[in-house]
């Protein structure tokens, strides 16, 4: 019996780890073949000069192979360091002794064993996934000269990342993974904007089709991993305006680019790529996280000048989504309601990486927030609080920052928010923005439009109601007052849970206003969309 079970582990373990590989091994391919694009102008004066493609590709190789055997080599030494960590500490299973006991032969510790035979097998499968993930799309992309591109020294870490993960894998004890997702099919009706870049103005509908892909697991006791993937699929006649070409070609402000295109047509336009790929680990009183994450330090609803890395866009379709960064973070807990947070962020070029520091704690019921640090090219300093009065929930966030473009500005948010018996939620916030401007001539849409502020205007007004009208059925409802020019937003939306997984929504979104003025420059739209849970 036993044997038959440790047979069984061993077959389930390897079944989970061949998908682990595959999920890895296409983010690294979707990577590499996006820096195709970064030495194009390099290759082409080698190739003026006299150098043969020939030539080029090999080079283009020859790094790849590097590149793959530094980052499996030092991913695998890493795999290996934990596992003997482990070995030395043991895994501790007694609050699951009930549990294991009718195993014959299991015992309340577990230490993982690094077994030789085994070890160098894997090392060269390692090696022969990453080298493959590295070489296939190099060769395809350097195969057409005239579309030679090289890599960059960004490359490195997902293949790091591949050796660390698999090579704790195949070392450690059985891993426990969880596998979850959805599907979404989003429809929307509007009109495109009628800014210069994007004329002439037109009605247009675009199908947003998502396959969502989380991929969760321990590696040991103390460490987690979390991987995120996503492949969209866009239809619809907006793919032939100029504001989706506009729209599709806005960078990511992150260090690694971890999406890809791998169509696009008039017809249809797709990309697939990592939503958030990290490893979350426990040591001692502090938790260590690496990785593409979402930072949430703020705790309001429709503005957070605290939330400055993954900023709130308080009018966007899809309110939970949210880019992420590439970051090191530092949770450290030194009492029960008191946290210490270090972080480190690199983005995109020429941005500065963000370094921050963060406490937060609890006291006479609220809990306080301090936060400091240098944030892409901006210097801010902020406190914030949240809490109860009775049994009105309130917020509060005020920030002061130094910015190379904006100068010296303030920024702060007021928030309550209170609900019935009757399932009835309103919140309301008041948000205070000393970056924006109070004359409408002043205002900015080519930065509102590339992400870079979520805000024109200095003072607003936010309320949301939300009411469950039977266990099934929700109504939501946004509204935000730009109260320097007068415009406004509305977006009532109804759900219905069909089962307990799948979820219809119907929904619209008003703009209005004056010519000029924020909400007023915007178009109203419609939208439906169809979700489904598994």
């Amino acid at each position: 019996v036993v044997v038959q079970m440790i047979e069984f582990s061993d077959v389930f373990f390897y079944i989970i780890l061949a998908i682990v590989l595959f999920v890895i091994a296409m983010g690294i391919m979707n990577t590499l073949l996006m820096s195709v694009l970064e030495r194009t102008r390099e290759f082409g004066i080698m190739m003026a000069l006299g150098t043969e493609p020939r030539q080029v590709l090999r080079i283009v190789i020859y790094e790849s192979l590097a590149l793959s055997a530094i980052g499996i080599v030092v991913g695998t030494i890493l795999g290996i360091a934990v596992t003997a960590y482990y070995h030395n500490v043991g895994i501790d299973l007694t609050s699951l002794m009930q549990a294991t006991e009718a195993i014959p032969g299991m015992t309340p510790i577990l230490k993982p064993i690094l077994i030789i035979g085994s070890l160098w097998w894997a090392a060269i499968a390692l090696f022969a996934t990453g080298a493959v993930t590295v070489i296939l799309p190099s060769v395809l992309r350097t195969w057409n000269p005239s579309r030679l591109s090289g890599m960059s020294d960004k490359k490195i870490w997902p293949l790091l990342a591949l050796g660390l993960i698999t090579g704790g894998f195949w070392q450690a004890a059985d891993a426990q993974i969880e596998v979850s997702g959805y599907y979404k099919n989003l429809l929307v009706s509007s009109r495109t904007l009628g800014f210069p870049a994007f004329l002439p103005a037109t009605d247009y509908t675009v199908d947003l089709n998502r396959l969502h892909l989380e991929l969760r697991g321990d590696l040991g006791e103390n460490t987690v991993f979390n991987l995120q993937y996503d492949n969209e699929i866009f239809l619809g006649d907006y793919l032939k305006t100029k504001q989706f070409q506009a729209q599709k070609n806005i960078p990511l402000d992150t260090y690694l680019n971890l999406r890809s295109t791998y169509t696009d047509k008039q017809s249809v336009f797709g990309r697939h790529g990592f939503y958030r790929a990290y490893l979350d680990t426990r040591i001692g009183i502090a938790d260590l996280r690496i990785g593409r994450q979402r930072v949430a330090w703020g705790s309001a609803l429709f503005w957070s000048p605290v939330d400055i890395l993954n900023p709130i866009d308080p009018t966007a379709l899809e309110r939970d989504r949210r880019t992420g960064v590439d970051a090191v973070v530092l949770d450290a807990d030194y009492s029960d309601l008191s946290r210490v947070s270090v972080l480190y962020a690199v983005h995109a070029s020429p941005v500065r990486p963000s370094t921050a520091v963060r406490w937060r704690t609890n006291k006479y019921g609220y809990d306080w927030g301090v936060t400091a640090g240098r944030f892409r090219n901006d210097d801010m300093a902020g406190i914030d609080l949240a809490g109860q009065i009775g049994k009105i929930g309130v917020r509060s966030e005020l920030t002061r920052t130094k910015s190379p473009v904006d100068g010296f500005y303030t920024r702060f948010v007021l928030g309550a928010d209170y609900t019935f018996l009757n399932t009835l939620t309103i919140n309301g916030e008041f948000y205070f923005n000393g970056q924006g401007a109070t004359d409408t001539s002043a205002y900015d849409f080519s930065r509102l439009l590339s992400g870079e502020i979520q805000s024109l205007a200095q003072r607003y007004l936010g309320l949301y109601l939300g009411y469950d009208i039977t266990p099934l059925i929700k109504w939501k409802n946004y509204y935000i007052n730009n109260l320097d020019d007068k415009s406004f937003f509305y977006a009532p939306e109804i759900s219905y849970a069909i089962t307990q997984n799948n979820e219809l929504a119907l929904g619209i979104q008003i703009y209005s206003g004056i010519t000029g003025s924020e909400y007023g420059s915007f178009e109203n739209m419609l939208y439906a969309q169809w979700q489904l849970f598994f």
